[in-house]
């Protein structure tokens, strides 16, 4: 299996939305005809919210915004700070969420780490248009009580003014919203912990601890019931895992059940299939991804699902069955 990591540039498609809780996810904004900006959105109690960089949405224009998988809502501004904006999707909420909202106490954690001098990097993400997720290595330079300030790792990158409300994410954690660019190739981002004091009790969350999030297992599709024996839904995994299932209902000729992983990106990728529908030392990501989702299904389809080769979306099929489970 290909590499699962960060990589520089890549297509993001797999969000989870679950309501009742608080998750997040990356988003591109877009802003009257031509405007762009970026920002990270977080779903609570059903409703949707996007976090972005203030300057970018202060004048009166039309804001939609785009996620999981091209779909796309309205906006509406909710809260205007110095720093950010809070706006307020007018739709449907499931546009929104994927990943666990970032608690305040991990993000100190981390960034006490960096303020020590033992953690000088991270990704900026940025979501575009198309849908696709940029990802950029960069160095921290300077932090303080309330931003910090980076660098592109790599000398062909720049922070560019149109990446405001872009996410830092340091540790595979997020834990900033960039603001603005500066000279130098830097730009200046605002700690997320921070953002959060001023944000959580607007959308009524106080000093309430955010809940684990609780996954329900994916429905199933088709006619074709597959019934997983190793591993089960919710459960934690290491980087190997053997696979064992069974299926209800007979494969017409010409079909085959393939074994899929769909890494946290959203990329599913072929183990192949198996007459007797168990597979041994299946990768479930790389040995960074602790602490990942990872979807684990099996497809019931009579077309060519190559090996090693990241598919962003499912082929035709006439079954389709999967579980989530928690890399260790």
């Amino acid at each position: 299996m290909k590499k699962l990591g960060f990589i520089a540039t890549v297509v993001l498609v797999l969000c989870l939305g679950l309501p009742e809780e608080l998750y997040s996810t990356d988003v591109f904004i877009r802003i009257g005809e031509d405007g762009a900006a970026h920002g990270l959105a977080v779903t609570y109690d059903t409703q949707c919210f996007v976090l972005t960089a203030e300057h970018a949405v202060r004048k009166p224009r039309p804001l939609s915004v785009l996620a999981r998988g091209m779909k796309s809502a309205p906006l509406s501004t909710l809260h205007s700070a110095e720093d950010f904006a809070l706006l307020r999707v007018d739709g449907d909420a499931a546009i929104c969420g994927s990943a666990d909202w970032p608690n305040r106490s991990e993000i100190a954690r981390i960034l006490a780490e960096v303020e020590k001098g033992r953690i000088n990097e991270g990704i900026l993400k940025s979501r575009s248009a198309a849908g696709g997720l940029s990802m950029m290595p960069v160095f921290v330079k300077d932090i303080n009580s309330r931003r910090l300030t980076i660098e592109p790792k790599l000398s062909s990158d720049r922070i560019a003014s149109g990446l405001s409300g872009s996410v830092l994410s340091i540790d595979n954690q997020d834990v900033g919203l960039l603001l603005s660019a500066l000279k130098q190739r830097r730009g200046e981002v605002q700690r997320l912990d921070r953002i959060m004091d001023d944000v959580e009790p607007i959308i009524g969350l106080g000093d309430t601890e955010i809940p684990p999030r609780v996954i329900p297992p994916p429905a199933p599709q088709g006619d074709i019931v597959v019934d997983f024996a190793t591993p089960l839904h919710g459960d934690i995994v290491g980087q190997y895992v053997n696979v064992a299932y069974s299926l209800q209902g007979a494969i017409p000729a010409g079909y085959q059940a393939v074994l899929l992983i769909r890494d946290p990106l959203g990329q599913y990728w072929s183990w192949g299939s198996s007459a007797a529908m168990r597979h041994a030392r299946v990768q479930v990501g790389m040995p960074e991804d602790t602490g990942r989702d990872f979807e684990i299904g099996v497809l019931v389809t009579n077309r060519e699902v190559p090996l090693g080769m990241p598919m962003q979306v499912l082929p035709e099929h006439i079954g389709f069955r999967s579980i989530v489970v928690k890399r260790r």
